[in-house]
């Protein structure tokens, strides 16, 4: 019994780093938008770094097999936040978050495997809305709404199955 025991301290202390080691993108070799492990020539899965040429984070997930899987955070030179979001199978999936250099968001919206879907919402770098529409299938579908940068409305669009149908002019620029 205490042999088992040793083994299982063993196991934890020594083979768990070796699982949740983050790789950096120096240790991987991207090819035909797969990411394979340098040293095995094996699809990569685990948890990686992209960094700047200053030593900054440009970019933190996982992969699978890969590609892109779970949430991933990219960054801007300066360490601001550029997007964060989710992957499933290399495409984004669920909510995403787009930020101005200056730390404010920029656009926030929802992807199903990779295609644009729902109600997305742009913004100026106040933080005041930009724009809003629905995305259906990838494409711009129903009302979308433009604003100037003090938040009035300048102009309302219909959309239908990405193509501009109406366009009605609220107030001047």
């Amino acid at each position: 019994m205490p042999i088992k025991f040793y083994l299982y301290i063993f196991i934890i202390i020594f083979l768990k780093p070796a699982f949740s080691e983050i790789f950096n993108e120096n240790n991987l070799v991207e090819r035909e938008g797969l990411f394979f492990n340098k040293f095995t020539n094996e699809l990569f899965t685990g948890s990686v770094e992209f960094k700047y040429k200053n030593g900054k984070i440009r970019s933190r997930g996982s992969f699978k097999m890969g590609k892109e899987e779970g949430y991933w955070e990219d960054y801007n030179e300066d360490g601001s936040f550029f997007s964060k979001g989710n992957y499933i199978n290399g495409k984004p999936h669920g909510n995403f978050k787009f930020y101005h250099e200056n730390g404010i968001l920029e656009e926030e919206g929802n992807f199903i495997f990779g295609i644009k879907t729902g109600n997305w919402k742009t913004y100026w770098d106040n933080g005041n809305l930009k724009k809003e529409g629905i995305w259906k299938n990838g494409k711009a579908n129903g009302l979308y709404k433009f604003y100037n940068f003090n938040g009035d409305i300048l102009k309302i669009e219909t959309w239908d199955n990405g193509k501009k149908v109406t366009n009605i002019i609220k107030t001047s620029l």
